[in-house]
């Protein structure tokens, strides 16, 4: 549970309820808490030392609603690449400090090691999609998520090591990531999805790991996925103009004087 979710279900909180309810220290709350009234979607008051919620986090369903398009748009894609190579192929989006799997197509790729259900989250600092959003970010706001990924994370996962700003950089540059830890089953190769220069998703596809599986893999896979990427880009630009069409035609559209 995250700061928005849990003040969301009880009005108004301290930042030591907070800390209790989200399972964090006192410090990281008081940081969360700051940064959220800094964007101004949560307010401080003075008087009972309590934060709540601010009108412009309306804004954050308009966002979820997004995202609900963009994974509908992306799903037959995505499914036409997962029945080419048969792997899993799926499609990240970040929400709040974490990473979340809005397309899981696990249990149609017959060569997939393991199931992940849609709606499973992650710390930004986690593999390559994480990295991949972060290496899209600006500096400053990296800085306060990895700060708040390290600190949350689940203690079942084992995090990577916080990547460097060149790391993130060389990232951005070549336009995708890829890891695979020598441990893991699997690796992971990851590019973005992209409006306007804004960063929406991630679209991964998960490769059997073995020690050339990297510079197999990104011979082999990236050109395709980043071609996957660019089909989702078109499709989704052009929904969002239709809706946009609509949605002034709604509005001029004179009232009916029948």
């Amino acid at each position: 549970m995250n700061a928005l979710t849990a003040l969301s279900m009880t009005g108004r909180m301290t930042a030591a309820e907070l800390a209790k309810r989200i399972n964090v220290p006192r410090t990281t709350a008081h940081r969360i808490l700051d940064t959220l009234v800094a964007e101004g979607y949560v307010i401080y008051n003075e008087h009972n030392h309590c934060f709540q919620l601010s009108h412009k986090v309306r804004q954050l369903a308009k966002g979820h609603h997004r995202d609900n398009a963009l994974a509908q748009v992306a799903r037959p894609i995505l499914r036409s690449l997962c029945r080419e190579v048969l792997l899993p192929v799926g499609l990240t989006a970040p929400i709040g400090h974490e990473i979340v799997l809005q397309v899981s197509l696990d249990h149609e790729a017959p060569l997939a090691h393991h199931y992940l259900p849609e709606g499973f989250a992650f710390p930004v600092t986690y593999g390559a999609v994480g990295r991949l959003f972060l290496a899209h970010c600006t500096e400053s706001v990296r800085r306060e998520l990895i700060a708040t990924a390290l600190s949350t994370a689940p203690k079942y996962l084992k995090l990577h090591d916080p990547p460097t700003n060149t790391e993130l950089d060389q990232i951005r540059d070549l336009g995708y990531a890829v890891s695979a830890r020598p441990s893991a089953p699997e690796g992971v190769l990851a590019v973005p999805v992209c409006l306007n220069g804004q960063y929406l998703a991630g679209v991964h596809l998960r490769f059997p790991n073995h020690p050339s599986a990297i510079k197999e893999a990104v011979e082999r896979y990236l050109a395709r996925i980043q071609c996957v990427a660019g089909a989702i880009e078109t499709a989704f630009s052009q929904n969002e103009a239709v809706n946009a069409t609509s949605a002034i035609a709604q509005e001029t559209t004179p009232p009916s004087t029948d």
